[in-house]
């Protein structure tokens, strides 16, 4: 099926299913722009995709794996409820993983088959601010960005439809890379519903140890106890979130702690062990280290709202029973509190680095400096020589000139009868008509050359003070 087939047969997304007061708060022109605007850089243009469906029930996990628009409108109405308008909850719960094939490329699902599996699900419009976290990017820009979004509906028969979606920091490896760990972003979405006990779920780009984690619970069978509340899904990425962020932060202690070692044992005769590389490594190393700081305030903060959101939807489901919420509040606290002790230890390293690059850049002041009262010691040497020189010609220039000159035959001293006569050589008038104009041009093409040479540095300096 091609894409303008698989468009018609969509509905438009971002569509409004919020009611009452909620209704006033979704942007729905917005979303859609925001979506229009960010699609290039989201979505790829092909027909083929690359998505991987998992269905949960009783007898439990059925994957499906999904390369076409056309495949994915099949799966679809297969799992849809016989007579049951597209848009209805499916029967049974609902996992649907889209990837990037990588953490800044397009995730592998076009425009229209991520809008028609959006409206079939009938993913809320919020969920549009998620998505624009993802896609493209020139740098890590991603990693300043988060969200969190909810929505808790009631019936008249006093069930709940609860939304979530969120977006969590966590830490991938990196091989081959001299930092072998980077900060990575995966997305949730679940809707679920506690009188059928189902839900429908998105996973955007899910960790690695998520995916390994759903993957053990599909084995060993616990994955059919997924959809008995709520929380369990969210469980998964709690349990797994702080995993690599010890390492990372480990690894660049480790890296900060080795330039200290340098900069504590380098003496002033010898400062070759601290140079300008070393502040450059320790501006890399701060960057990332306020980076993770940033990411970690980002999951605490989706966190708190996860807590908050937990406790307000305990109050409304009078169906579940609260073990289920005191364990979901439990593992909330447990992540909370290594999220904190996390982003302690990054801000000690933090404080530790930026320490040592101003110790670093002292030394390095000081040995830039020495360097120039060598120089400088140097030059005077150079001088006290060129002023003896100097001196020595002083003495030997005109003796030596006087000698050449009377060698020269223009003058003749005479002795007549006791008495000295000078006579001057007709020769000697030519030759200072010779030298004299020879002199004043030479002068002459010496002033000119320095008059143009300083002309030129004063126009540079104009067009410099021009431009600035």
């Amino acid at each position: 099926m091609n894409l303008e087939k698989s468009a018609e047969i969509s509905m438009d997304w971002p569509t409004t299913r919020l009611e009452g007061n909620r209704l006033f708060f979704a942007d729905i022109s917005g979303k859609l722009e925001a979506m229009k605007s960010n699609s290039h850089r989201m979505f790829v243009s092909s027909d083929a995709i690359d998505v991987e469906a998992c269905q949960i029930d009783k007898s439990g996990c059925k994957p499906a794996k999904i390369s076409s628009v056309g495949g994915l409108v099949k799966y679809l109405e297969n799992v849809e409820k016989p007579g049951a308008a597209a848009s209805t909850i499916l029967p049974a719960s609902e996992i649907f993983f889209i990837r990037q094939p990588h953490s800044r490329a397009r995730f592998a699902i076009s425009e229209p088959a991520a809008k028609l599996l959006f409206s079939r699900l009938s993913i809320l419009p919020t969920f549009g601010s998620i998505l624009t976290c993802f896609g493209v990017e020139n740098g890590p820009c991603a990693e300043g960005r988060s969200g969190f979004y909810e929505d808790t509906r009631a019936s008249e028969s006093g069930s709940l439809t609860l939304d979530t979606g969120y977006i969590l920091k966590h830490v991938e490896g990196k091989p081959g890379s001299q930092i072998p760990w980077s900060i990575r972003q995966m997305g949730i979405y679940q809707s679920y519903s506690t009188s059928t006990k189902t839900s429908s779920s998105l996973l955007l780009q899910s960790s690695a140890r998520v995916q390994k984690f759903i993957f053990d619970l599909a084995q060993d069978g616990g994955i059919t106890q997924l959809s008995n509340h709520w929380t369990h899904l969210h469980e998964i990425y709690l349990g797994t979130m702080s995993s690599g962020w010890t390492d990372y932060i480990k690894l660049l202690d480790e890296k900060v702690s080795d330039i200290e070692n340098d900069v504590r044992f380098t003496r002033r005769e010898m400062p070759s062990r601290v140079t300008f590389t070393t502040l450059q490594h320790l501006s890399k190393y701060s960057d990332l280290l306020i980076r993770i700081l940033h990411a970690l305030q980002l999951n605490i903060s989706i966190l708190e709202r996860l807590s908050e959101t937990a406790i307000r939807r305990q109050n409304l489901d009078v169906e579940s029973s609260s073990a289920h919420y005191e364990a979901f509040q439990d593992s909330l606290r447990t992540c909370l509190t290594e999220q904190h002790f996390l982003k302690h230890h990054a801000g000690l390293v933090l404080n530790c680095a930026q320490e040592i690059t101003a110790l670093v850049r002292n030394i390095v002041t000081l040995a830039d400096s020495d360097v120039m009262l060598t120089l400088t010691q140097k030059t005077i040497q150079e001088a006290q020589t060129m002023k003896t020189i100097t001196f020595v010609a002083l003495i030997y220039l005109p003796a030596s000139f006087v000698a050449t000159f009377l060698s020269m035959g223009f003058l003749h001293i005479e002795s007549v009868e006791g008495t000295m006569r000078l006579n001057v050589s007709k020769d000697m008038w030519f030759f200072l008509i010779l030298t004299v104009p020879l002199m004043l041009i030479t002068l002459l093409g010496w002033w000119l050359w320095e008059l143009i040479i300083r002309r030129r540095a004063n126009a540079a300096m104009k067009d410099r003070d021009e431009e600035g």
